[in-house]
């Protein structure tokens, strides 16, 4: 009877364990809040990463298309927040894209809720995104170059190592099925 009160208990023991593992380890939800995808970068020297509300959206079509990357900080505190849409675009594929080749807009809110924006500014344009990896269920991806403040365009933040890995939905947050 004690072997059998022993085993019993390092039986409920495992299943404790195993319990604790379960709900630790990260899936991505249908919010695509997990901290698997994100988008991130050095601000000034800064790591920025933020993975809330995580999205890569393909609106459109159908000859015609937008892409918006898009993540925050919280719901209860959206910034910093890191977004970028580009237009007219025939598919979503590998390869660069900036504002000198493409109808695009990157944007950076930091946590002062100050916007940065890839302006043209002397007919300088200095960022760029490479998409890297596309499939049906994500986007990955890197970006650097210079932002200019939004609304003065005198202060500029320079933006290193970017990256992004963000799950990828049809016509609105959530749909998962291509149109």
């Amino acid at each position: 009877m004690k072997k059998f009160k022993q085993s019993l208990k390092l039986i409920f023991a495992l299943f404790i364990i195993l319990g604790f593992y379960a709900c630790s380890s990260s899936s991505p939800d249908d919010d695509g809040n997990s901290t698997n995808f994100y988008i991130k970068a050095r601000i000034n020297g800064q790591l920025i990463e933020v993975n809330n509300y995580s999205q890569a959206l393909l609106q459109g079509g159908p000859t015609i298309f937008a892409l918006n990357l898009y993540a925050r900080n919280n719901l209860q505190n959206v910034y910093p927040f890191f977004t970028c849409d580009i237009d007219n675009l025939s598919n979503v594929s590998v390869g660069t894209y900036s504002s000198a080749t493409h109808n695009m807009l990157f944007q950076f809110h930091n946590s002062n809720k100050v916007g940065y924006i890839d302006a043209d500014i002397n007919n300088i344009k200095d960022f760029t995104l490479q998409i890297t990896e596309v499939t049906s269920t994500y986007v990955k991806g890197t970006f650097q170059g210079i932002l200019w403040e939004e609304t003065q365009l005198t202060e500029t933040i320079s933006v290193t190592e970017g990256s992004f890995y963000l799950p990828r939905y049809y016509g609105e947050h959530g749909n998962t099925t291509p149109n």
